[in-house]
């Protein structure tokens, strides 16, 4: 494929029969340029990633700024003492305890550098390039997003476009340690909120509409 060729996601309805899929299947291909076809039992569509041309694609009727913006069920975490890679792995582990999918990390502009930081990845001797994918899930850097954010986008579909979002787990990327203090049921606020304040503003994340899941230290019941 040219330079100017990207992918286009498709999505068509799945037959109830096999034959239906099979004559589906042999249409999809019929239209050449197919680079990848997804079919699972879970999806009520046949997901296919086909080539076009760059002034071919269609703009998306959401994209995942709006997604995020318009999305009504957040959960916030965090937890004290952890270490980045814990609470990357715990986000997952969350979003499969709510029967979700781990879709993709949204990430403020800027965030990517931020993120490597935090892992620490220089200091340790691993690779530090551009860092596309994350546990194996692409990252997007959003601008609506302060850089020391980091979303979790989640859906019951696999490989699920931005209105198919259905969950949003947020975390702080704290390069310095631990900062996140409890000061009442919901709200929570950094040891220098001067340098995190602007975390949850532009997409308004307050803190009404999240569900904050702390992390419970050893011993504790529940």
């Amino acid at each position: 494929m040219s330079n100017r060729s990207e992918k286009r996601l498709e999505k068509y309805e799945l037959p109830s029969t096999i034959d239906g899929i099979c004559s589906l299947m042999r249409h999809l291909l019929e239209m050449g340029h197919v680079g990848r076809v997804e079919i699972d039992n879970d999806d009520a569509y046949v997901r296919v990633w086909r080539w076009v041309e760059r002034n071919d694609l269609d703009e998306p009727d959401i994209n995942w700024d709006g997604a995020l913006r318009n999305l009504s069920s957040f959960m916030e975490y965090s937890s004290e003492g952890a270490s980045a890679f814990q609470v990357l792995v715990d986000m997952t582990l969350l979003a499969y305890s709510e029967n979700l999918k781990s879709v993709v990390w949204a990430i403020g502009s800027g965030g990517s550098a931020l993120l490597k930081e935090w892992m620490d990845l220089k200091a340790r001797g691993m690779p530090n390039g551009d860092i596309s994918y994350l546990l194996g899930l692409p990252i997007l850097e959003l601008k609506s997003l302060p850089k020391e954010t980091l979303i979790l986008c989640c859906s019951k579909f696999p490989n699920a476009d931005p209105a198919e979002i259905s969950l949003a787990i947020k975390t702080t990327i704290d390069v310095r340690g631990t900062h996140v203090q409890d000061v009442g049921d919901d709200d929570r606020v950094g040891d220098h909120p001067q340098e995190y304040a602007g975390a949850a503003g532009p997409l308004a994340l307050s803190a009404r509409a999240l569900r904050p899941v702390p992390w419970k230290e050893d011993g504790e019941a529940g």
